[in-house]
């Protein structure tokens, strides 16, 4: 497969409750890179009053492996990073034997 850009996912550490019943902190780090070839689905900018919105949507394959991810960075691969995105579906490709993430 042809590469493109790489993503990375958002990764969870810690968190809960202590002895005395009190919220821990989770902390946030992101997983290594994987190489993925991405498309734009979707890229719309909006201007409001106050401001602007950019809405961006994308699709993503990556080499078939388990992927369970809620957030992801997407970053093209001139090390432009093109953002950080929810993950909306993820799927198996039987076909190419990839797995698809649509952000």
């Amino acid at each position: 497969m042809q590469y493109n850009g790489t993503i990375q996912y958002k990764v969870l550490s810690g968190g809960g409750l202590d002895g005395n019943g009190e919220p821990i902190i989770s902390t946030v780090s992101w997983s290594e890179p994987i190489r993925c070839l991405y498309k734009t689905v979707k890229h719309s900018n909006t201007i409001y009053q106050q401001g602007k919105f950019t809405d961006k949507s994308y699709e993503i394959l990556i080499e078939s492996r388990d992927f369970q991810a809620d957030t992801v960075k997407l970053t093209n691969d001139r090390t432009q990073f093109l953002g950080e995105f929810e993950v909306q579906d993820i799927e198996f490709v039987n076909r190419s034997g990839r797995v698809k993430i649509t952000v």
